[in-house]
């Protein structure tokens, strides 16, 4: 945008600094999808720090999710250097064991004192009856992550590609369309002994040896798909992006042969069991020792059970389900033992206020409408991590002295006595006193209790690549970055593998940005299977400017070739005013825009994949691609 347009966006949010008002950012994968994404997302926190929109109703730093239930993948560690609950997974070089593994992620002060009550309560449920004081509560049988490999998605196909990798399972994930740099993931895939997919319909990814540029016959890999049950057909729980936790009731069966995922996974494990009790294996003792008792009646796998492990209860050798006492609160784990609990951060979330097993009146389940506080966070609806907590860091809601910033939107306030509060306080509002009870703390300045600073931070010695956030140019960029003399992260990860086939602004001109589209959804597997979503967005396009296209002579609705070193795609033309052209630095340049939720797969709309030409370069800290930003050329097909 021009300069006067961002002044003013910058006037306006500039304003809510102030007692009475309160600013939002909702962010999606724009500001993300980047080598320089985690900083990014940064520096929107410093900026809400620096306004007072931390901890405020109404303000805080918001993701929009491009899936329901991303925020439980990441509290459940789908990522492969978390442990549940945002715990460390242990590694060779720093957590040989579990003495070392407590003493470098303890921290000195802040609630994050607590990590061993944490962590050892989940081997508590990880183990059972095998995990005892004597035995480190089976930390030698958790595998350790090895310093010199990395396991992160960009990485995982660079290890395919070198042989290092043998077996893959794509599970809910489309990699063969959705991995930056694709054509050179579906050549790494080629070159697996073993592919399973689970996943709602055959995907690009379930039938990888398919796309237009490859060879059947010279595929060796073998594929197995297994059919997964859509969200409708199964319950369980999911999160959204405020940390609401909710319930679904299953609505249907599933189709033919589908299967809900948590059963597949239960029939993959009990099947490892048996080969190991029957023929052996490598590690016996990490397979045979691990606690495996969520069957139902029905002999098998019940989500309710799970949820019950992952709330967390009081441990008593022998007891069943319906006699395990569950948590409310992860104030009360413990690390001698005796206390169970998968995933610390949603203690509390399946249980009632008298904790007793009761399917039908999970907190989850709730669907309570009244919000007596007037700020909007409607606490009877399901349970928000942590402990039911709606706003984050409220502590900051009120000034040093407890006295409440905006009288009208009051979260927490301290009357002289005690904490009026409208929202569970993220702050230690209580102390046991001398006779055990628990009385009033009044106000001090430490309102960021998981850090052990307590206060909140400007510069941030967790970032692995800086400090402070810093501007850099793309990886491929069309112009110099003026503002310092670096033109990429020097700690953007994978730049220097021979896949990435960085091209040159001479060669490609041309800026392009992905996105998505409202009638199709992630890469349009499910979407494309719908007649009415397809008629109503048949095809994808690539958008650009009226300028463009008359100095290319494409017109709307032309077939457009676009194209750089890693790929070429033929998309049609959707010449629109919305795009312009932009003079950075002195020179006027291009930007196209460009969905993606086409390829091969399905049977009544299908397209070139669009991702062939994103660069699988990736950021230092979450390792996300740079789909947001590369340079392609465009012509006339």
């Amino acid at each position: 945008m021009d300069a006067e347009t961002l002044e003013k966006v910058y006037e306006i949010y500039a304003s809510t600094g102030a007692k009475d008002k309160v600013g939002a950012i909702l962010y999606a994968l724009g500001q993300t999808q980047h080598h320089y994404g985690a900083q990014n997302t940064r520096s929107m926190c410093l900026v809400q720090l620096l306004l007072g929109n931390i901890g405020m109703p109404g303000g805080s730093v918001n993701a929009l999710r491009g899936e329901p239930n991303v925020q439980g993948a990441t509290d459940f560690a789908l990522l492969c250097y978390d442990f549940p609950g945002y715990l460390k997974w242990p590694t060779v070089a720093s957590h040989s064991t579990l003495r070392k593994w407590l003493e470098a992620e303890t921290y000195s002060d802040g609630f994050y004192t607590n990590k061993p009550k944490f962590f050892i309560s989940a081997l508590k449920e990880w183990y059972g009856e095998k995990a005892t004081f004597e035995n480190d509560f089976g930390y030698d049988w958790l595998p350790k992550i090895p310093a010199d490999l990395d396991f992160t998605h960009i990485s995982t196909f660079q290890h395919m590609d070198s042989g290092d990798i043998e077996g893959y399972f794509a599970w809910g994930m489309n990699p063969a369309h959705s991995t930056a740099n694709t054509k050179f993931a579906r050549q790494a895939m080629a070159k697996l002994k073993w592919l399973v997919v689970a996943d709602w319909v055959e995907t690009e990814t379930a039938t990888f040896w398919k796309a237009p540029d490859m060879k059947p016959e010279d595929i060796q890999t073998e594929v197995y798909y297994m059919p997964a049950a859509l969200i409708y057909e199964k319950m369980g729980s999911i999160t959204n992006s405020g940390r609401w936790i909710q319930w679904r009731y299953k609505a249907l069966d599933p189709y033919q042969d589908a299967l809900p995922d948590y059963e597949i996974v239960d029939r993959f494990w009990k099947e490892i069991v048996r080969l190991y009790k029957t023929e052996g294996g490598k590690c016996p003792e990490a397979i045979l020792n691990v606690k495996w008792d969520y069957d139902g009646d029905d002999g098998k796998v019940d989500p309710r059970n799970v949820s019950m492990a992952i709330n967390g209860y009081t441990w008593k050798d022998g007891a069943t389900w319906k006699d395990r006492q569950l948590m409310t609160s992860f104030a009360n784990l413990a690390a001698d033992g005796s206390t169970a609990c998968a995933m610390w951060i949603y203690t509390g979330y399946y249980a009632n206020n008298d904790a007793k097993y009761d399917p039908s009146m999970q907190a989850v389940g709730s669907r309570v409408r009244d919000d007596k506080s007037g700020l909007g966070i409607y606490p009877g609806w399901g349970h928000a991590w942590p402990l039911n907590r709606r706003i984050l860091y409220n502590r900051a809601a009120a000034d040093s002295k407890g006295k409440a910033w905006d009288p009208e939107r009051k979260v927490v306030e301290w009357n002289g006595t005690e904490w009026e509060r409208n929202d569970v306080p993220d702050f230690g509002f209580q102390a046991a006193g001398p006779d055990g009870t628990n009385v009033p703390t009044p106000p001090n300045n430490k309102a960021f209790m998981m850090l052990w600073e307590q206060n909140a931070r400007l510069l941030s010695y967790s970032m692995k690549d800086a400090p402070l956030p810093e501007h850099y140019e793309p990886f491929e960029s069309p112009t110099d970055n003026v503002l310092n003399k670096r033109q990429n992260s020097p700690c953007i990860m994978f730049a220097d593998h021979p896949s990435v086939k960085k091209g040159s602004r001479d060669d490609y001109p041309i800026a392009v940005t992905t996105y998505s589209v409202v009638e199709q959804w992630q890469s349009g597997s499910q979407t494309r299977g719908c007649p009415a979503l397809v008629e109503s967005r048949p095809e994808q396009f690539v958008e650009m400017s009226v300028e463009l296209a008359e100095e290319k002579g494409i017109k709307n609705g032309d077939i457009v070739r676009v194209w750089n070193n890693r790929g070429d795609v033929k998309v049609t033309a959707f010449v629109t005013k919305r795009i312009r052209p932009l003079e950075v630095n002195g020179q006027m340049t291009h930007i196209v825009g460009m969905i993606h939720h086409w390829g091969w797969a399905g049977d009544y709309s299908t397209g070139d994949v669009v991702n062939d030409l994103a660069p699988n370069v990736g950021d230092p800290n979450s390792y996300i691609p740079e789909y947001k930003a590369f340079l392609v050329n465009v012509e006339k097909a």
